[in-house]
């Protein structure tokens, strides 16, 4: 944000644009240090270069951790250890 802390965000953050929205959320989900972590297409509202990078920099400082990604973007399947993929209904 423009002006860090002090950027004005308006009431119930209504001045934020939804990437932001979607940052602060991936940063309170960080401060509450579960052992698990769904992202459920959490970063749908940012191109998939940053998405990519975001969930590549979570992956690689939090190595203890489990990670769900539900996403459209088949290129996180490169950062996944595992993948399974719904098509027609059925789990590949």
């Amino acid at each position: 944000l423009p002006e860090g802390f002090k950027s004005e965000i308006g009431d119930d953050g209504v001045l934020l644009s939804g990437g932001q929205r979607q940052r602060i959320a991936i940063a309170r989900s960080i401060y509450f240090n579960p052992d698990i972590f769904i992202f459920d297409e959490a970063t749908n509202q940012l191109d998939e270069e940053a998405e990519f990078l975001i969930f590549k920099d979570l992956i690689s400082n939090f190595k203890n951790k489990t990670f769900i990604f539900i996403s459209h973007n088949t290129k996180l399947a490169k950062l996944c250890d595992r993948t399974l993929m719904i098509k027609n209904k059925k789990i590949n």
